[in-house]
């Protein structure tokens, strides 16, 4: 939509695009999000590592619901 904004306006229509921001849901505890059980030997074992650090620093990043990020 937000691409034909510009050829649309030559018809009388005005596009907006309105893109919340993320907000905190029970996705994250619903979906765990957390690799346990890594062997010392796995040879994913970093990018498990590397993994559970990222989801863990997005669950912190989102808001919770109704409420604006900070």
């Amino acid at each position: 939509m937000e691409s034909l904004a510009t050829v649309m306006r030559e018809f009388g229509v005005y596009i907006s695009v309105l893109e919340p921001g993320p907000v905190r849901t029970a996705f994250f505890a619903n979906v765990g999000g957390h690799v346990d059980n890594i062997s010392d030997d796995d040879p994913y074992g970093e990018l498990i590592k590397r993994f559970n650090g990222r989801w863990l620093r997005l669950a912190r990043v989102v808001s919770p619901p109704n409420q604006s990020p900070t």
